[in-house]
């Protein structure tokens, strides 16, 4: 079950009960999805970087 898809289908069909992973668009709507975590977004850049200065930084930058 190496593809993610298949672990959908999996899901769906009852033969795994259930799975942990980043999701994206493709879950069905017929499968439950309970976050564990929350990911923050981040931006990573060299020191000097004038965007390094910023402690938060709006989507607009």
């Amino acid at each position: 079950m190496s593809e993610p898809w298949h672990r959908l289908l999996a899901l769906e069909n009852g033969t795994l009960d259930f799975a942990i992973g980043a999701l994206d668009s493709t879950v069905p709507t017929s499968l439950e999805i309970f976050p564990l975590l929350e990911d923050p977004f981040v931006v990573v850049a060299h020191k000097n970087d004038p965007l390094a200065k910023f402690h938060h930084l709006p989507w607009k930058q």
